[in-house]
């Protein structure tokens, strides 16, 4: 199974160096914390990734680990495009929160107010709704089209027309159901 995505298909943030500061104590010390992985567990617990730590705006240290893409040998470098899936969903919870802290949104609020172009489904669906998977939308991949293009990148507006002739699959906030929707 491939774990990477094509750099094609999601523009790189910041291209890096891939490696940087190895011969530092602190890159020898990253080093020998993420080269112990998998040592006493095997190959599948090993860390495939590109680590990279920055003091200042500048990088300090930069190494690539491991491959992009185990079936086919190909190593993961500074430009590896990683699909995390749902590990970014308590990056998402924490921004959502910090920005009900500042006042400029409210997680009570109907996820319409902030997509207005959401199908009208999403008029009794809140952001909290979405964060504790209590909004009843149906689950992105039980859709067809979206789960045979997995991997590719989504335009916005076609992931809402996904949504736009689909019903709840429960009243929101009576039940918890996993939905990366």
């Amino acid at each position: 199974m491939s774990t990477a995505t094509s750099p094609a298909a999601i523009p790189a943030a910041v291209p890096q160096p891939a490696e940087v500061g190895t011969e530092t104590p602190l890159g020898q010390a990253i080093d020998k914390y993420v080269t112990g992985f998998g040592k006493h567990w095997g190959e599948g617990s090993a860390f495939n990734g590109y680590v990279a730590v920055s003091r200042d705006g500048r990088v300090v240290f930069g190494k690539s680990y491991g491959n992009a893409d185990r079936e086919k040998g190909v190593p993961a470098g500074p430009d590896t495009l990683f699909r995390i899936a749902s590990m970014s969903k308590p990056f998402t919870a924490i921004g959502i929160l910090q920005l009900e802290e500042k006042g400029l949104l409210r997680i009570d609020d109907s996820i319409r107010k902030y997509l207005p172009e959401f199908p009208q489904v999403g008029d009794s669906v809140t952001i909290h709704h979405c964060l504790t998977h209590t909004s009843g939308l149906p689950a992105m991949p039980d859709d067809e089209a979206l789960a045979a293009e997995t991997g590719k990148a989504h335009p916005v507006a076609g992931v809402f027309a996904s949504y736009k002739d689909r019903t709840l699959k429960f009243t929101p906030g009576e039940r918890f159901e996993y939905s990366n929707a």
